[in-house]
Parts: structure tokens; C-alpha cells; sequence
């Protein structure tokens, strides 16, 4: 019975194609834990008698490393035999080599047919050793993502899809409870680690089925009670069948002395990091993030923190992106082009950019940067001015780092003046069957001189003889206008009403320039209770304490300026607000906002801090100066670049449902709102700021709403569990008694067109 029991046992524990006189090859490798240089198989299989079997192990090349013959078998029985390979060319999802094991099985009495297994191998060693996760002697950091939803019945050529599609975001890891050997033939072939998440399914016999695939590093068990039955007896009899490989049990309490790994699921980089610093047990076992990164609506802000876990905190070991993240990257979401910059294995270091030189390192554990290119522009103030390609030979080896020099003249004197930047750009050299030849693998920006701007930029109209000012106080509305321009507050409310430059209006019907603290909530933000939170900043009622106009000379100009400030008090969100408006005879517009909560000792916290203005519907060009072309936002920029960009308002959709905030750009400089002639306002600032343009939603409907922000809050993750049940970063925005200035400047109108 017993004997009948195991047979039936190896017969579903075989991942090799069926056969008569061989069943259930079971091939285990390791590698030499002191040099690791030589390898070896232990091999175990199910003759079924009344055979010899010769075997042969070959290279990637065909060619021949070790063969032999076993004693012959008369009765049905369990066989075993080990390989050692001097000189062993190891397995690693960025170097996939794999030999060829073949069993040649011969009837011994002639009758029945010969048979040839042939089984794809290759050599790795995973270990755990000083809290850290290792691969062949190399710490493994895994750049995962979770895929437990994928379709049940995909082709060869979907899968490769996917993986193609992984590899060009940089992911090297996949966590799923696929049990299609097929699937894992692909990752052992292309290059990606696998952890298997069996459950409850039909467990031993998928571990079995899949047990010879090298990509699969470790096992898991899913998430469930530390007293579950059923669970822990599966994560035993997975730590007893495979000696060679961590099992991971989901947010497992790290006390738990069978937890060999602790991976918790979907934490803050902050809790990760917490958990990190812990002392024992904690610092005796590795740490791995099962989910991480909350995929819904606009998010994945803050992945640079848990990637720079790895450098600081040497038992974190990586982790898996949350469900979703698939079904983003095949959308194209705008957040996904920060996953591919923050996972690139390619980073270039500031050394003296100005004169060309910089620093390469090489991120990877395994792979040399011999197969990349390099190409590069300099930008003066956002235009690109120089470009090249660095066309000396190039190679890198595994964190290591190199200098090379891109070959163009000192900067600073060519350009004294104005921002720099330097834009790096790594591309494959050769096609490899998931990435194609040119396709960029990294990118960088280096800052060579950073942004200066003026206080209050003189603006460049037409009309070079504007006259004095006139300010008129009158029931409703005071009026400030020369020949240049028209500007109109309401003396109830203290917003502006009218702004017309050569007789242009500046404002869309009923429009005007407002505060604002809100924006659409995200998913992440209504997670963590933000419509509770956020909630009574997104209409305040602004009650006007005192408008005072004066009439001021500029010193530098010697020009007249009208200054008009209006004083409000928020009386539910217990701050005063203090908004000053100075035109000058150019007709352009400074702006200053000042909040200061009326006790000091508190920030309240609000999702921006800026304004807003309604521009006519037809000046829907957007022109700027600042980090894209992508949206981003202060914990998602890193992967957009700061240049000169443009795009139609009009046309801009937002790419999420429900609706919530979209479209924001970071470090603007310079932002210009036109119609199609180039009339319009340019918004400039001495600090850099943050801006949108949308078609309005709300009233007016015939609108364009400007979004000019001195701040405006991350999308990262915000969870309401325990202590850390808000942002986990320096990306909120606090209201503390700060001001922010901006200067509206009238473009593209003249005195003529009157």
C-alpha cells in the first residue's frame, strides 16, 4: 500500500513530458557555498523497471559536460544520482543560463521502445545568511510584482507579452498562483525570479509539478491566521520537501520562530523601515514586502522610499508591487513611467557635469553594462543646446562604477547665465528577445546650475509709453486702469472681477482668481479618510475683513503701482488669509497669498496650498517650463524631466474613474496659458511651483482653470491602520504662516489689435 501510495505521489509531482520507463525526474542543484564556482545536481527519478539509463548534461552550446550510466533496473524503482560541474555557469534572472539534462532510458530485454527526458536546468543557490536573502553569494533584491489575476488560458505569445512588457519597467520578480508549467519555462528562459503563492489549491501536487523550475526562488502560502490548519500543515510539508528554498507565510508575526523570512503585506515604506531598525528577532531574518504600493486611481507616489530601503537597511530584500499594477502598465498610466525610472539598474552620478564628467554605476548584482549606449542633451533653461552620443567602448561591472567623459566644453562659459541640465540616456545595443535594440533601459537628469528667477520679471508689451494709473473707488467695485489694462475687484467679496489688457480679457465670463486648498481626493486619499479630513477646505466661506488699496512707486522702475490687499478670515478652519494684488503700468499682476492659523502652535493640513484662476475656454494652449511631459507630483517627479513642454488643455483627459486629481506638474519655472495667437498670461514666481490647466467642471463651465500651487500634496500611500494612518512622507502640505507670491504677465497683446 505504501509502495502504491508513493507511486502515485511521484507520478503527480512530474514536470517533464510523460513517459513509460522514466517518471518523476526530481533534479535539486546547489552551488559551492565557499567558492562558488562548482555546482552539482542531485537527481532523483522513477524507473519503471526493465531499463537502462545513460545521461548526458550539456551547455547553452550543445556541448557535452558530464555523462555516465546508471546500474540497470529490473524492477519498477526510485533512482538517484548527482552531477558535479567544475566551473559552473550560474542561473540569475539577469543572466538565464540553463543546461540540458537528457535521461536515455533502453528496455533491457529489448521489448518495448527507447525513451529520451530531456530537462532544462539551471544552477542557483538561494540561502538565507546574516539576515539577508542571498543568490549565489549575491544579495538578491527583488523588483517584484504581484500577477494572481492573470487569464487562466494564455498563449505562449501572450505571456511573453507580459513578461516583455514587465522587463521594459524594469521588474525582475513575479509573485503569482499560477501553476502553468508554462509559464515558469518562460521565466526560467527569460530571466525573472518566481515566488509561488500555493493557497489551498491542489498545493503538493503543483509544488511538485514545478518543483525543477530555477526561477522559482521561494514559496508561499498566501496570507492567512497563524492558526489556520490547513495553512500551517501546507507550510510545513513545504519546508520539509524543498530543503533549498525559503516558504513565506504573509504577514506571519516576525516572532513566529518558524517565520524564516517576514513578509508583511502592503505596508508604508515607513512601517517597512520601522520593522527594519527592529532589533531581534527581526534582525535576524530578511524582510520582504508580499504587497506594497496601492495601485487605484492616481498613486504609486513615494516609490523611491521603498526602493532606498535597499541601500540603507541591508536586511530589506525588495518586495511585490499590489494587484493592478499589470492591468496599469497594459493602460499606460502616467505613474508607471516612475516605476520603470525608480527600478532601473542604471544610475548616473554628478561629478563634474559642467565639463562633461560623470559617474556610472552599475546597479545590477550580475549582468556587466556591455550591451548599452549612451546618449545625452544639455538644456539651457529647458531648450536643448548641446547633444551627442558617447561612442567610446563601454562596460560596467556589477556594482561597480565608472567615470567616462561625454566630451563637450566648461558650460558655465558658454551659458554664465540661466538653469542647466544634463540628460543621460542608456539604450540597448543589441536585441534580446524581450528588449528590443535602441529601447531606452534608464535615464537621468543632472542639474548642472540650478533655476534663479526674478522677483518680479518686467514684462514685454508693445506699448513702450503706458500711462500712469488711475484708481477708482467706486459703490460695488474699484476700478485700477491706464491705456494698458483693466482691473476690477468686487468691494463685497474682494476678488478680482475684471482683467483686460488691450481690451483682451484675461478672465472668463464670471470668472476669477481665488485660493485654494483642495483637490479631487485620490484613492489614497479617501482611504485615509480624506473627505472627513480634507473635506471642509474644499469650499471654505471666505468672510472679507477689510480691503485698502494704495497707490506705490516702484523704486526700480519709478513707474506707479496700484496695490489692493484684501483681508479674510476662514472662521471653521481658524486661519486669517491675506491676499495682496499689485499692478503695475504694464498691466501686469503680482500676486501674494499669506495664511496664518490662529493658533500657532498648529498646522492644519490640506491638500494644496495656491490658487486658482478661470481663464476664457479658447486660451487652452499650455506652455511651460517645468518637470514633464507626464503629469507628476512632489513624491512621483524623479522619472520627468524639467524642460520645455506643451499640450492643448482642451484635449487633456483625465485617465481616472472615479474621477480625482490628475494632470499636475512640479518645479514650473515658467507657465504660459494662450489662445491659439499666443495671447494670454505668462505665470512666473521667484521659487518654483506646481500647475495645471483643466477644462472646468463646475461653474463657469466655459472655462480653463489654471492651477497655480506654491505646494500641493503627494499621491502616496496613506493608511489608516494603527499610528501611521496618514502620509508617510515630507510631501503633505501644512499651513504655517507662509507666503506665496506669483506675477501674472499679459503676453501677446499689443496696443494695435485695440
Amino acid at each position: 500500500m505504501k509502495k502504491l501510495l508513493f507511486l502515485i505521489f511521484l507520478v503527480l509531482s512530474t514536470g517533464c513530458v510523460h513517459a513509460t520507463l522514466i517518471d518523476s525526474l526530481h533534479v535539486t542543484p546547489s552551488i559551492d557555498e565557499q567558492t562558488f564556482k562548482n555546482g552539482r545536481l542531485d537527481i532523483t527519478f522513477w524507473n519503471q523497471g526493465n531499463s537502462m539509463v545513460t545521461y548526458r548534461l550539456m551547455d547553452a552550446d550543445g556541448e557535452v559536460v558530464a555523462e555516465g550510466k546508471l546500474v540497470k533496473q529490473v524492477k519498477p524503482a526510485r533512482q538517484q544520482f548527482a552531477i558535479d560541474v567544475q566551473k559552473v555557469k550560474r542561473w540569475t534572472a539577469e543572466t538565464p543560463y540553463q543546461y540540458t539534462l537528457c535521461l536515455n532510458a533502453t528496455p533491457i530485454k529489448g521489448k518495448g521502445q527507447a525513451e529520451q527526458v530531456k530537462q532544462k536546468v539551471g544552477f542557483r543557490l538561494v540561502a538565507i545568511r546574516y539576515a539577508k536573502l542571498f543568490l549565489n553569494g549575491c544579495p538578491l533584491f527583488l523588483k517584484g510584482i504581484n500577477l494572481h489575476n492573470m487569464q487562466p488560458n494564455m498563449s505562449r505569445a501572450d505571456m511573453i507579452n507580459i513578461l516583455r512588457l514587465l522587463k521594459a519597467h524594469n521588474i525582475n520578480a513575479v509573485c503569482t498562483d499560477r501553476v502553468d508549467p508554462l509559464w515558469y519555462d518562460l521565466c526560467d528562459e527569460y530571466g525573472f525570479y518566481a515566488c509561488v503563492e500555493l493557497g489551498r489549491g491542489e498545493h503538493i501536487a503543483a509544488f511538485k509539478q514545478l518543483y525543477n523550475h530555477p526561477s522559482i526562488i521561494m514559496w508561499s502560502v498566501g496570507k492567512a491566521e497563524t492558526n489556520d490548519v490547513v495553512i500551517s500543515k501546507l507550510f510545513e510539508t513545504l519546508k520539509q520537501e524543498d530543503t533549498k528554498r525559503p516558504v513565506i507565510w504573509v504577514d506571519m508575526p516576525f516572532t513566529d520562530k518558524r517565520c524564516e523570512l517576514y513578509a508583511p503585506f502592503a505596508p508604508t515604506a515607513k512601517v517597512a523601515d520601522d520593522f527594519c531598525n527592529m532589533g531581534n528577532p527581526v534582525a535576524e531574518k530578511p524582510q520582504l514586502l508580499a504587497s506594497y504600493a496601492q495601485p487605484n486611481g492616481n498613486s504609486y507616489g513615494a516609490i523611491d522610499e521603498y526602493m532606498s530601503l535597499h541601500s540603507r537597511q541591508p536586511r530589506y530584500a525588495g518586495g511585490f508591487l499590489c494587484e493592478g499594477t499589470l492591468d496599469n502598465m497594459l493602460k499606460g498610466m502616467p505613474a508607471m513611467q516612475e516605476i520603470s525610472y525608480q527600478m532601473q539598474s542604471i544610475s548616473t552620478l554628478s561629478q563634474a557635469p559642467r565639463v562633461g564628467k560623470v559617474e556610472v554605476f552599475n546597479d545590477s548584482f550580475y549582468e556587466t553594462l556591455s550591451n548599452v549606449t549612451i546618449s545625452w542633451v544639455v538644456r539651457h533653461n529647458g531648450a536643448a543646446v548641446l547633444k551627442g552620443q558617447y561612442t567610446k567602448p563601454f562596460t560596467v561591472a556589477p556594482r561597480k562604477t565608472t567615470r567616462i567623459n561625454l566630451g563637450y566644453a566648461d558650460l558655465f562659459k558658454t551659458y554664465p547665465t540661466g538653469q542647466l541640465t544634463l540628460d543621460v540616456t542608456y539604450h540597448q545595443s543589441v536585441a534580446t528577445p524581450l528588449v528590443n535594440k535602441g529601447q531606452t533601459v534608464a535615464k537621468a537628469q543632472i542639474v548642472v546650475r540650478p533655476f534663479k528667477a526674478d522677483a518680479l520679471p518686467v514684462p514685454d508689451v508693445a506699448d513702450a509709453n503706458p500711462s500712469k494709473l488711475k484708481l477708482k473707488r467706486g459703490q460695488d467695485i474699484i476700478t485700477i486702469a491706464n491705456n494698458v489694462c483693466t482691473v476690477s475687484f468686487n468691494k463685497a467679496t474682494g476678488w478680482l472681477m475684471r482683467y483686460d489688457v488691450f481690451g483682451h480679457t484675461m478672465l472668463a465670463d464670471g470668472g476669477t482668481l481665488k485660493p485654494n486648498f483642495w483637490r479631487p481626493l485620490t484613492s489614497n486619499d479617501r482611504a485615509a479618510d480624506g473627505e472627513k479630513m480634507f473635506g471642509p477646505w474644499q469650499d471654505p466661506i471666505y468672510t472679507l475683513v477689510s480691503l485698502d488699496t494704495q497707490k506705490l512707486k516702484n523704486p526700480d522702475t519709478q513707474r506707479t503701482e496700484v496695490c489692493v490687499t484684501a483681508q479674510y478670515e476662514l472662521k471653521a478652519q481658524r486661519i486669517q488669509l491675506v491676499i495682496s494684488y499689485t499692478l503695475n503700468e504694464q498691466g501686469a499682476l503680482k500676486v501674494s497669498q499669506k495664511v496664518t492659523p490662529h493658533d500657532a502652535t498648529t498646522q492644519p493640513k490640506v491638500l494644496r496650498y495656491g490658487m486658482i484662476l478661470q481663464m476664457p475656454k479658447n486660451m487652452s494652449h499650455s506652455q511651460y517650463f517645468g518637470r514633464g511631459p507626464e503629469e507628476n507630483y512632489a513624491d512621483r517627479k524623479a522619472s520627468q524631466f524639467v524642460g520645455l513642454y506643451q499640450f492643448d488643455a482642451a484635449q487633456a483627459q483625465c485617465p481616472y474613474n472615479p474621477y480625482q486629481a490628475w494632470g499636475n506638474h512640479c518645479d514650473v519655472r515658467r507657465w504660459c496659458q494662450t489662445n491659439a495667437q499666443g495671447l494670454g498670461l505668462e505665470v512666473s514666481s521667484a521659487a518654483t511651483f506646481s500647475a495645471s490647466a483643466h477644462v472646468s467642471s463646475v461653474q463657469p463651465v466655459s472655462a480653463i482653470n489654471l492651477n497655480i500651487d506654491l505646494k500641493q500634496s503627494g499621491v502616496n500611500e496613506m493608511t489608516n491602520v494603527g499610528q501611521y494612518s496618514e502620509m508617510m512622507n515630507d510631501t503633505r502640505v501644512l499651513l504655517h504662516g507662509q507666503t506665496f507670491t506669483f506675477c501674472l504677465t499679459p503676453i501677446g497683446a499689443t496696443a494695435e489689435e485695440q
